[in-house]
């Protein structure tokens, strides 16, 4: 059976040789999250891309090599989805983390195949670090710092702050959907990830934010 992309990242609109390749990529993303990397082949990747394991080769040698680029471009998907909350400035910490919750949900809505690779991801190979994950990471604890240096914040260990946050963002995008059979009335995704944000700012903001 065919595997389904659909949900997967979008693929880029460049010349059919750079698209054969995306779509390899796209293809690489929607198995590995389903069926797992480690029991996900070379030539199965090839023959759900349409392509010949000689083509798929010319790319990607090796499946550390497809994954280095499956990551790539999450990443790159994901930096883009973020931007306009790293354009706020280090007294905006509060803003910053609401508005990077709200935009981490919408990208899970999008693409829900990715939230599925990220967690069967960080059962297989637990100590990995994604590409761009450090940076990424390391800009976050920098914010927490600034933020606590200029009495935002309470004081507290900023990696620990970063861990918190990550268990909110990746426990409500895996199983808000399954939560949401509780709430009073059918409401959208939209609507259901908007309660959450909210819910979770007051909570997180009452245990981080400095005191008045």
């Amino acid at each position: 059976m065919s595997v389904d992309k659909k949900d997967g990242l979008p693929e880029s609109r460049s010349t059919s040789t750079d698209g054969q390749r995306e779509r390899i990529v796209d293809t690489a993303l929607a198995l590995f999250a389903e069926q797992g990397e480690r029991a996900t082949s070379l030539r199965r990747v090839a023959e759900e891309a349409g392509v010949s394991l000689g083509a798929l080769q010319h790319y990607f040698r090796t499946k550390p090599d497809l994954r280095h680029a499956v990551e790539l471009r999450v990443m790159e998907r994901f930096q883009e989805q973020q931007a306009d909350a790293f354009l706020l400035g280090d007294d905006q910490f509060r803003e910053f983390l609401e508005l990077g919750l709200r935009n981490y949900f919408a990208f899970a809505r999008k693409y829900p195949k990715v939230t599925q690779l990220g967690s069967r991801w960080a059962l297989e190979t637990p100590d990995h670090t994604m590409v761009g994950e450090e940076e990424l990471g390391q800009e976050v604890l920098r914010r927490i710092q600034a933020a606590q240096d200029l009495g935002h914040m309470r004081p507290c260990e900023p990696v620990m702050v970063m861990m918190m946050v990550e268990l909110v963002m990746n426990a409500w995008a895996a199983y808000g959907a399954h939560f949401a059979r509780h709430l009073p009335e059918h409401v959208s995704a939209e609507e259901r990830d908007e309660r959450f944000v909210e819910f979770a700012m007051s909570v997180l903001w009452l245990g981080l934010g400095a005191r008045e």
